[in-house]
């Protein structure tokens, strides 16, 4: 399923529709050169239409891309393209309440999420990661995506990660009999030593043992790979 099929966009779709002037789905999809029966299947909610697919619409019918996918941003009779924000890929799934095999997609084969522009990093690797689980539901609920940036992108060194992701969630990988897995916790530092806490409302998570980064055990180490710096939730 796409991200506007979940997001109930094909309402604000046809909005948009209607506010440019088209009376009918069918005059729209021959004016844009989208075959009519595509067209109507987004429209009507029978197919979901990915962002790509948004970003022609939002154009050609003067809205703004993320009010169109996310139902943010002002309404639909916008009398110009507003600026859009930039997309972003959906490359995996993430876990707090347990370490998953790594099964990321190349960001061309994923699926695009608008990212607002005051998010975006200049030059940094962002991406999503969408939740599993209520292990870290005090800040993202199950199903939501996490905003993620490459770890040395967001910090210089481990002294500024440690001083400015102390309390932040954070995306931490392992390598175990030679596969790579991942894990959403949230960070603290005691005593000079980093250690990974759920962050959960969940009595279950309240005495689950905090990860040491310097724990190795029968894995290859425990390394953060990304902080998670926002997150999309559903409405």
């Amino acid at each position: 399923m796409t991200y506007s099929a979940i997001m109930g966009a094909e309402t604000r779709l046809k909005e948009a529709r209607i506010a440019a002037g088209y009376s009918s789905a069918a005059d729209a999809a021959r004016a844009i050169g989208v075959a009519v029966p595509t067209y109507v299947a987004h429209e009507n909610g029978s197919r979901g239409f990915p962002a790509k697919r948004a970003e022609i619409y939002a154009r050609r019918f003067k809205v703004n891309l993320e009010w169109l996918l996310t139902g943010r941003k002002g309404p639909a009779q916008s009398s110009r393209i507003e600026e859009v924000s930039s997309l972003l890929p959906i490359i995996g799934l993430v876990q707090a309440g347990a370490w998953k095999e790594q099964a990321m997609l190349e960001p061309a084969d994923a699926e695009q999420v608008p990212i607002p522009s005051d998010q975006r990093i200049p030059g940094a690797r962002q991406y999503y990661l969408r939740i599993i689980g209520d292990s870290v539901d005090e800040v993202i609920p199950d199903g939501a995506l996490a905003l993620c940036c490459d770890v040395w992108d967001w910090a210089r060194d481990e002294a500024d990660l440690f001083r400015r992701g102390k309390g932040k969630l954070v995306v931490a990988q392992r390598e175990r009999h030679g596969l790579f897995e991942t894990t959403i916790k949230r960070l603290a530092v005691i005593a000079g030593v980093a250690q990974l806490h759920t962050a959960s409302k969940s009595p279950q998570f309240k005495n689950e043992a905090p990860i040491e980064l310097t724990d190795t055990g029968d894995v290859n180490g425990v390394a953060i790979v990304a902080v998670v710096t926002g997150a999309q939730i559903p409405l």
